[in-house]
């Protein structure tokens, strides 16, 4: 179930993709990654603690992205020491369309069998690789 609901999050709320990039926004975006320590649950209170107004965002401890997506900046720097995090928000933006389909296959072949032997993978495909990290 978990995994569908990816799939769903990324067909419906990819940004900045090369087909999007700077169009303006037309719907609300939500994270698509669960991460410990997540603010999602703090983003509406966070929301009235920024400056109206400023040039850019910078976040430099990424996760899940609660606080990015919950603000919708113009303009955003983006950071994580976990490159693989880093690696999957890129493709993602980049190559979301083969990402969604590596998902939708994850998705359709789920279970302890699947599971663990995509953890034992190191995919060497970009877009296979941030699918892996998603699942």
């Amino acid at each position: 179930m978990h995994i569908l609901y990816l799939v769903r999050l990324l067909v419906q709320r990819v940004t900045d993709s090369p087909q999007t990039r700077g169009a303006e926004p037309t719907h609300v975006v939500h994270p698509f990654l669960r991460w410990a320590g997540g603010k999602r649950w703090l983003v509406q209170e966070l929301r009235g603690r920024f400056p109206v107004e400023y040039r850019t965002y910078y976040e430099p401890f990424l996760g899940s992205g609660a606080v990015f997506f919950g603000l919708q900046p113009q303009r955003a720097v983006l950071a994580d020491l976990n490159s693989e995090l880093i690696h999957c928000y890129e493709t993602v933006r980049e190559h979301w369309v083969s990402v969604l389909a590596h998902l939708t296959e994850h998705a359709r072949c789920h279970g302890a069998r699947h599971y663990y032997r995509m953890r034992r993978e190191v995919p060497k495909d970009r877009a296979r690789r941030a699918a892996r990290f998603i699942y």
